[in-house]
């Protein structure tokens, strides 16, 4: 199987398909210039070094569902955010959900929820 599979059994309405990455977004801003009116001066307060990470599920209709932490993404936070996920995924149709390579979604804990996630419906690809 192959995304380019996937995406047409998504499309022909055999499954729900799912696009999934993690990110951080700092907090403090890094603006070398800026547009300005002459003679007005424009400020944004740096909040130190905390970040904003997310991790987020979004489907190509638009559908997201997000999970914010101010602490590091870890494959327990991952996990815990797909388990949220699953509970509103609809039960008469398979659901495939598309990761990248990370080194967190190859822990052992990881590949032992993805085969209770199968038996609701939902995979990991």
């Amino acid at each position: 199987m192959n995304l380019r599979r996937l995406r047409q059994l998504c499309a022909d309405g055999h499954l729900d398909l799912y696009y999934s990455d993690e990110s951080a977004f700092s907090m403090n801003p890094c603006l070398p210039y800026g547009w300005q009116a002459k003679g007005e001066t424009i400020g944004i307060v740096p909040q130190g070094n905390r970040k904003i990470n997310v991790f987020g599920i979004f489907s190509s209709d638009n559908f997201g569902f997000t999970k914010f932490s101010d602490q590091n993404i870890n494959a327990e936070f991952i996990i815990s955010a797909i388990e949220e996920f699953a509970q509103n995924l609809t039960p008469d149709k398979p659901a495939v959900l598309v990761l990248d390579n990370a080194a967190m979604h190859h822990s052992r804990l990881f590949r032992e929820k993805s085969v209770n996630w199968q038996a609701k419906g939902l995979f990991v690809f």
